[in-house]
């Protein structure tokens, strides 16, 4: 627009300018066979890349792998302990071995099984908050016995 034209509209010789009238979404996208469709350019969710250390461990990418390395700690802290070789109670024996709580080992077993925070805090009828730092301390009682 030229600067006659700006100053023509504003004076009043000329109407205001119209703004064309936006299509929805769904018709922005995809009307050819070459466009790219409104899923693949603004998807649902997008999942962060696995290599960024500030996501959070239980991002649904890193649920298997999370759940995965849960469950052989778990099985490496057992067998460590010698809580498969006892008549007693193997969650018991580890808890004694490890100087874990019981409410650390149950959000441990709970968060290898795939639950989430609110499950796991739901469950033990604690805070969001306890949930996760009972099994971050679980997780590193765990980590430790089974190093030494």
């Amino acid at each position: 627009m030229t600067k006659r034209s700006q100053r023509r509209r504003r004076t009043g010789l000329l109407p205001p300018r119209q703004r064309r009238p936006s299509k929805p979404l769904a018709q922005r996208y995809g009307q050819h066979a070459l466009d790219a469709t409104l899923e693949e350019i603004m998807p649902a969710s997008r999942p962060a890349p696995v290599d960024q250390p500030g996501e959070r461990a239980d991002h649904r990418l890193l649920t298997g792998p999370l759940v995965a390395y849960l469950e052989a700690l778990i099985d490496a802290a057992m067998a460590h302990s010698g809580a498969l070789n006892t008549d007693e109670e193997p969650e018991h024996v580890l808890c004694e071995a490890t100087g874990m709580s019981h409410l650390e080992y149950e959000a441990v077993v709970l968060r290898s099984e795939g639950m989430d925070w609110f499950a796991i805090a739901k469950h033990q009828a604690v805070t969001v908050e306890r949930a996760e730092i009972a099994a971050k301390s679980g997780i590193r009682k765990l980590r430790r016995f089974v190093r030494t």
